[in-house]
């Protein structure tokens, strides 16, 4: 299993963390790319650039009543950020969630902001900070993916954001990651990736993870 979870900066910031999941794609770096997450405009020049440094793409504007023989043209996936609760609630009432992990098992996935959060074990870090996420399905389960084995993943994290982060990690432990930081996830091995570090809350402690820091998942 390997996932790429950016913190969801900017074209400067993300660029190393992109530039490493290309790496990971085998094959014709065909990317399918699923802007979910966003509501407004998903075919800019953002999504050009970052998608062009991969390979090339396919969007999928919605992923209801795919199949599984749809994906095998795909050398990887890139779930693009956006509100975090409408697209893990469209995953779900989609019945793409068994595609995706289906997916994992053999190709590389990238999720940037929304779409790294879900992979954690409760999404409510994206109710945190200057990019909190409005709950707009009114989502009562807020439980993620869970595949990093009891984590929960904050993006856009900032020091100013500490407090929120220590209260929350008494139920959950989390991985915050700065717009300019990464993750990459085999199983229960993480690295940290880009160009800043990542930081660690468990029960109301902070530990930083500096880039290159290789740490194992241990929580569950």
């Amino acid at each position: 299993m390997d996932i790429i979870l950016s913190g969801g900066g900017d074209l400067q910031q993300c660029k190393p963390i992109d530039l490493y999941f290309r790496k990971l794609v085998k094959r014709k770096h065909h990317i399918l790319y699923l802007p979910t997450a966003w509501r407004r405009d998903f075919t800019g020049a953002w999504a050009s650039t970052i998608l062009g440094r991969i390979g090339t793409h396919e969007t999928w504007v919605s992923v209801a009543y795919r199949k599984p023989t749809e994906l095998h043209a795909f050398d990887g996936m890139y779930i693009g950020g956006g509100n975090t609760y409408a697209l893990l609630d469209t995953f779900r009432s989609s019945g793409f969630l068994p595609l995706l992990k289906q997916f994992l098992k053999n190709k590389p996935v990238y999720g940037s902001s929304a779409g790294a959060i879900i992979f954690g074990a409760d999404i409510g870090t994206a109710g945190f900070g200057g990019d909190a996420d409005e709950n707009l399905p009114k989502m009562k389960d807020t439980r993620g993916l869970d595949l990093l084995h009891g984590y929960a993943v904050g993006c856009h994290y900032r020091r100013i954001d500490d407090k929120a982060y220590r209260k929350y990690s008494k139920r959950h432990p989390v991985i915050a990651l700065p717009e300019e930081t990464g993750l990459h996830v085999e199983e229960k091995r993480i690295t940290v990736i880009g160009t800043a570090s990542a930081f660690l809350f468990e029960n109301g402690e902070k530990i930083e993870l500096p880039v290159g820091s290789v740490a194992t998942l241990t929580a569950s």
